[in-house]
């Protein structure tokens, strides 16, 4: 009941501030527009329409599961470490870990909403090229990739309990999020050697992972498979050591 009040609330940001989310999702679509352009001039679409096409299928996926996912955001605990509102979290009956986990759930659900105008193009794209994709499979490891990333988000971002300060977390997980996981250049256009070696890696697993089941280029099982492994892993790593952390800066402002 707790879980729900508290993603209730996250979601309910996007009736008041509307503006503010049509505006963000203008600018993802246009953003991925101005990504295709890009890469349309070095991959040259006519000569190699099939390597095209999947470069427009997973640009915009990437982009729809990167603002879905909470890697490239700051959790509102990180800000509210320094002072007396950071003490509220103590009142609940909940785990602190339990409380981030399910704001962060709730700002995925908003960056799925804005994301809708982009699915609704990809839709529109996959119908007119009669894509075969695994849509089933894609949406059981795009479920996994949330709360995977929620998980890792959460989870260097408790380091500002002792840095004081949130930047270094952020540029740890956001730049390494960005060259791994396939966000900044598609893994398909890497080295083969390389992409063996980072494709099962948490980072890859949240962005690439779900785009190459949705592509049918790999068997779902184990990347599903890698994704789980990864979750049991930071699910441990919280109650063993974030919720300790966390739970002994509840007298900080207070």
């Amino acid at each position: 009941m707790q879980g729900f009040t508290i993603i209730s609330k996250e979601v309910g940001k996007a009736k008041r501030y509307k503006g503010v989310f049509v505006f963000n999702s203008f600018m993802l679509v246009f953003n991925t527009f101005i990504q295709l352009f890009i890469y349309q001039i070095f991959i040259k679409a006519n000569q190699n329409p099939t390597l095209w096409r999947d470069t427009i299928l997973y640009v915009c996926l990437s982009n729809v599961i990167g603002i879905t996912c909470s890697l490239y955001r700051i959790p509102e605990f990180s800000e509210n470490i320094f002072d007396g509102s950071y003490v509220r979290y103590s009142i609940r009956p909940i785990k602190y870990t339990s409380q981030f986990f399910f704001m962060e759930l709730g700002e995925s659900i908003n960056g799925l909403l804005i994301s809708t105008p982009l699915l609704i193009l990809l839709l529109l794209f996959i119908r007119k090229y009669s894509y075969h994709a695994h849509i089933f499979l894609f949406f059981i490891s795009f479920i996994f990739a949330i709360i995977l990333s929620i998980l890792m988000t959460n989870f260097f971002f408790s380091i500002t309990v002792f840095t004081l300060k949130n930047s270094g977390p952020r540029a740890l997980i956001q730049g390494i999020s960005s060259l791994l996981s396939g966000s900044l250049i598609p893994l398909f256009f890497w080295p083969q050697k390389l992409i063996e070696y980072i494709q099962y890696l948490p980072f890859a697993l949240i962005i690439n992972g779900p785009i190459e089941v949705f592509l049918g280029s790999q068997n779902g099982v184990p990347i599903i498979e890698g994704q789980i492994i990864w979750i049991i892993i930071f699910t441990a790593i919280h109650y063993c050591f974030t919720e300790q952390i966390l739970a002994n800066q509840k007298h900080i402002g207070g």
